[in-house]
């Protein structure tokens, strides 16, 4: 099979600017599922003069306009790509989300891969609030076009299924699940997680909680801080590594380790990472919007618990007594702790909830996983 796979200019996926953004694994997960890739690259010019309305929107407004929902330049780069494809034998169009496909003109079969729709992300990722209503027409509008130009549509968790059909009336037969995976090249063996199982087994002396994240608010880093306090206060030993995010706040106990922004391109500031990774005890993100959770897959690939809020797409990642607990947004601290206590002080469970939570991972939460369905689900339509 040949996949054309339009690269957004926007996000993650444009593969040159970022070269490990979610693109990268999509087309690396496909291609191991034998695919052949072709990357078409982002085109479109002119865009100087949005970029001046966006920056308007932003500074004078405080509203959030966004270009590349902007008709105009849709329409432009579909024109550009839509002549390329006609010289193209690819059986399958992909892309992340819906919108590099909306305005094409061809009679190739369409699929798309996203982590949620508009309806379903509006008011709910901090990145889609505070819109300005053309943007917020243009997304609503641009992803139902999107969805009923598709021949097929693949989500990674039952949250964003379910928001696509109540919003956008898309039939069910024409979604699948398809979960997403770690955003790091992982390749731990189950020998490798026995040894870090171990090692923090082997007289534990502190109780290590890790979190990732680049929104303090957002991803519940106060909640997590609240916690790691409360742990400490029932004399449980706890310490929290804070990575990716910071407060203006600088008083905190000497428990709470606040690191900045390690970049995965660097290896020395991955190593970094993947020792957090590898030494905590369990990855704690009370997460209060989430479309999935990549960050969930890379700690279970480290045989690491992961413990969030039923909230969005996180209940399709972790489940209950396999890879973590989910607990309700604003349910008592205590409940928190009294899992992390109990798990932690029960060294057999423990490492049983570890080598579940890597099990998981393995069988499930992996790009590899996930492309195969994308992959199978394709082909049965050709």
């Amino acid at each position: 099979m040949k996949i054309a796979f339009l690269e957004n200019w926007f996000d993650g996926t444009n593969i040159v600017k970022m070269p490990q953004g979610i693109g990268f694994y999509i087309t690396e997960a496909l291609k191991k599922q034998g695919a052949e890739v072709e990357i078409i690259h982002p085109a479109v010019s002119g865009q100087f003069p949005y970029k001046i309305k966006q920056f308007f929107y932003k500074y004078f407004t405080n509203k959030k306009y966004f270009r590349h929902a902007e008709e105009t330049l849709l329409r432009k780069e579909a024109k550009i790509r839509s002549e390329i494809l006609k010289k193209s034998d690819a059986d399958f169009i992909f892309s992340f989300g819906s919108l590099a496909s909306v305005f094409l003109e061809t009679d190739k079969k369409i699929a798309f891969w996203a982590d949620g729709c508009f309806k379903g992300l509006h008011n709910y990722n901090s990145l889609y609030t505070n819109l300005t209503k053309q943007t917020e027409n243009n997304f609503h509008n641009f992803e139902q076009l999107g969805m009923n130009k598709a021949n097929i549509i693949f989500y990674p968790s039952e949250w964003a299924r379910e928001t696509a059909i109540q919003n956008y009336n898309v039939p069910l037969e024409k979604i699948t699940l398809a979960p997403f995976g770690a955003n790091m090249e992982i390749d731990n063996t189950v020998e490798e997680i026995n040894q870090m199982i171990d090692s923090r087994n082997t007289n534990p002396k502190v109780c290590k909680l890790l979190i990732i994240g680049n929104n303090w608010k957002y991803k519940g880093v106060d909640i997590a801080i609240d916690i790691t306090k409360k742990l400490n206060e029932k004399g449980f030993a706890t310490e929290l590594v804070i990575i990716g995010c910071r407060s203006n706040e600088t008083n905190f106990p000497s428990y709470i380790k606040i690191v900045d922004f390690l970049d995965k391109n660097l290896k020395n500031e991955l190593d970094i990472l993947l020792d957090y990774y590898r030494d905590a005890h369990f990855y704690i993100m009370p997460t209060l919007t989430e479309t999935f959770g990549h960050v969930f897959c890379e700690a279970n690939a480290f045989g690491v618990p992961a413990i969030s809020h039923k909230t969005g797409g996180v209940p399709s990642v972790i489940t209950n007594g396999k890879n973590g607990q989910l607990f309700e947004i604003g349910e008592n601290i205590d409940n928190f702790c009294n899992y992390i206590i109990d798990n932690f002080e029960n060294k057999e469970r423990y490492k049983e909830l570890c080598l579940s939570s890597f099990n998981e991972y393995k069988t499930r939460l992996n790009w590899d996983y996930g492309a195969k369905i994308v992959i199978d689900t394709m082909k049965k339509l050709l």
